[in-house]
């Protein structure tokens, strides 16, 4: 949005630097990208002010909108000009209809109109210094008035229309040929304006050109209408257009403005061009048309919330500067914003907008108060967080929107999240886990010669149940590819493997306290035999995350050869896992054996050292697996696993008759349950 200053005095009489306002403006939250002098035909100077405004400013969008805001932060008034009304002269024949997604559709026709004549010369300098170029007079005065208000406007040739005009949804495929001379097959969800044979406009876009004004037309139908910003928004990026229609219809105009802006240009054009007018006709669906709501504002907990002291008196005067309705309630003012004001809709945003107008840099500076210790957010993430980075993992930041190709190589999800007005192509897609993320690191740092790489992130995810509901959570997954450390001279590299991710994640547990185990089972994406769900050993129904190697042949896609391993981990189960709590150690030897047992290849370690430390008596203090052994003098089908197992008491020294009793009940458990035997 561009503009000239001089075009501000219509509406306030502002006595400042072009500095001075291009600071207030930026300081109240309507930032100034650039601005530049340029030589007036009508001043002795004139000065154009580029904005970058943010999308929930639509109001802004418009001379009237930026003189509003300069208006209440000068303390000065704002001047609404008034137009003498249009005598009506010939009949209005045309019947419209229209749906709810435009409940508001005004228009009017003209006739005996000379659109050779051209637009006056302070109109088209207007126009022009706003970024737009001149067309001819009937076009030039609809983007002037858009310009000047805010309200996008739209001109046909009556004499090219057939009939009457309905506002409707396009058939599947339609096609329409715009003004730009792009043909473009329009889809059901695309809003368009029509005449009983043809398109005549995509609705709140661009019009057609087999409908367009020339410097021959002598006739005109103007439209002036209030389209739902949900349904023009994104269907001009479809399209890969943009207008400045499209911009303001998309971040929602003022619905009460559409009688006013027709009546605006019908006054330039009368003036300018001469013609017979019709009557307005309004064809408005009144329960479809958004309604005003009040909002209950509480002064005193707004000036505690900001830290600051604005008066009430002053607090009014913001308020109705900025077009807003007050009324007094039993403890609170009731605050009905106006019609323009889209993003006023609760307490906390009139909060904002009196902080605008106070002044950012008039808050006074204060000492925050210390909080209690634990109230500051979640310690026990915050350690998870150290003991990853402690273990060498990189913390990542990636977006929630990813690869629609990367989450179908993966298979990660059936059903995922499709985004119906994408940034990018390659961002279309709501992240159903952090692997796709992850991954895309991953392979961007490896391209760049990484050789070691672990990395971590806690973000959100998003999935949606059979009937379309949307659930999203936050979790706590890492990522570990390449060689385990970085090389040193005295050993070489070791890769990655399954068993160095399952010990970070084991670690992790054992900082909340909380006993875990791996259940294994398949997963799509994921290598068949090195997956596993995780959950809580008192409750193995209860998954909290999983762990697995990246399946070979989505490694062999992305052209990896040694193993990735990923963990992933809901992080509600860390919010209140409480404080860790201290035990005394013992003073007194620990008792250690050494136990190799030979078993089914089908038993899985886990069980076998789940029923151990179950034999193993009051004083067990530790267990560890330090061979795993399969081939030469063991029977096939069997495997040989040994375990180093470790005892300590708390009063006194434990004798060996004691441990040998432990070891005999621990050998006679293995065989009873799992038909094993001790190996010599």
């Amino acid at each position: 949005m561009q503009f000239s200053r001089n075009w501000l005095k219509d509406y306030i009489a502002l006595d400042i630097s072009i500095d001075e306002i291009c600071e207030q403006l930026t300081m109240a939250g309507i930032e100034v990208e650039d601005y530049h002098q340029r030589t007036s035909n009508f001043s002795k100077g004139d000065y154009i002010i580029k904005l970058d405004l943010t999308p929930n400013r639509g109001d802004c969008f418009s001379i009237r909108g930026i003189a509003r805001e300069l208006s209440v932060i000068n303390n000065i008034r704002f001047i609404t000009p008034s137009y003498p009304k249009i005598k009506d002269t010939i009949k209005f024949s045309k019947n419209i209809k229209s749906i709810k997604e435009a409940p508001i559709y005004i228009g009017r026709s003209i006739e005996g109109l000379d659109n050779s004549i051209e637009a006056p010369a302070f109109l088209k300098e207007r126009i022009e210094f706003s970024g737009l170029k001149s067309i001819n007079s009937l076009v030039d005065i609809m983007n002037y008035v858009m310009l000047e208000m805010g309200q996008p406007l739209h001109v046909f040739d009556e004499d090219k229309l057939q009939g009457d005009i309905s506002v409707r949804f396009a058939k599947n495929n339609e096609k329409i040929t715009l003004l730009d001379e792009q043909t473009v097959k329009l889809q059901k969800d695309c809003l368009i304006i029509s005449d009983p044979h043809q398109p005549i406009a995509f609705a709140g876009i661009m019009g057609s050109l087999n409908s367009s004004v020339d410097s021959s037309t002598t006739s005109a139908f103007l439209e002036s209408a209030y389209f739902t910003p949900d349904v023009i928004r994104g269907r001009a990026r479809r399209y890969g257009i943009q207008t400045d229609a499209s911009v303001r219809f998309e971040r929602g105009v003022d619905f009460q403005l559409q009688k006013i802006a027709i009546e605006r240009a019908s006054h330039l054009i009368q003036e300018n061009m001469g013609g017979d007018f019709s009557k307005v006709k309004a064809n408005i669906r009144t329960k479809d048309v958004p309604k005003l709501k009040s909002i209950g504002f509480n002064l005193v907990h707004s000036n505690k919330f900001l830290g600051t002291e604005i008066s009430e008196s002053d607090s009014k005067r913001y308020f109705k500067g900025l077009g807003c309705k007050i009324a007094k309630g039993k403890k609170h003012l009731i605050v009905t914003p106006p019609s323009w004001r889209f993003d006023l809709s609760i307490s906390e945003d009139l909060s904002e907008e009196l902080a605008r107008f106070e002044g950012y840099d008039n808050i006074p500076n204060e000492t925050i108060s210390e909080a209690p210790i634990g109230s500051l957010g979640n310690s026990t993430l915050n350690d998870i967080s150290n003991y990853l980075v402690n273990r060498g993992y990189l913390e990542t930041i990636t977006y929630s929107f990813i690869d629609s190709d990367k989450v179908k190589l993966l298979e990660i999800c059936p059903q995922p999240i499709v985004l119906e007005n994408p940034l990018s192509e390659n961002m279309s897609i709501m992240r159903p886990s952090l692997l796709t993320s992850l991954v895309s690191v991953f392979m961007y740092n490896k391209n760049r010669g990484k050789e070691v790489l672990k990395i971590y992130e806690q973000g959100k995810v998003f999935n949606q149940d059979a009937k379309g509901n949307i659930n999203q959570e936050s979790v706590l997954a890492g990522l570990i590819g390449g060689a385990n450390k970085k090389p040193h001279w005295l050993e070489g590299l070791k890769a990655v493997d399954f068993y160095d991710v399952k010990g970070n994640v084991e670690s992790i547990y054992k900082l909340v306290n909380k006993e875990v185990i791996f259940l294994q089972d398949r997963l799509k994406g994921f290598h068949p035999g090195k997956f596993s769900y995780i959950a809580l050993k008192s409750k193995p129904s209860e998954v909290l995350g999983y762990l697995g190697s990246l399946d070979p042949e989505v490694m062999k896609t992305l052209d990896l050869q040694e193993e990735v391993i990923y963990f992933q981990l809901n992080c509600e189960q860390f919010l209140d896992a409480g404080d860790i709590q201290f035990k005394t150690f013992s003073k007194y030897p620990t008792s250690q054996r050494d136990l190799s047992f030979l078993i089914s290849k089908e038993i899985s370690s886990q069980s076998l050292q789940e029923l151990i430390i179950k034999k193993s008596g009051k004083h067990f203090a530790g267990i560890s697996v330090f061979d795993v052994y399969e081939g030469k003098r063991i029977d096939k089908g069997l495997k040989s696993i040994s375990y180093n197992i470790t005892w300590r008491s708390h009063k006194s020294t434990l004798v060996d008759e004691e441990i040998e009793r432990i070891v005999e009940n621990i050998i006679l458990g293995v065989e009873k349950k799992f038909s094993g035997k001790i190996r010599q």
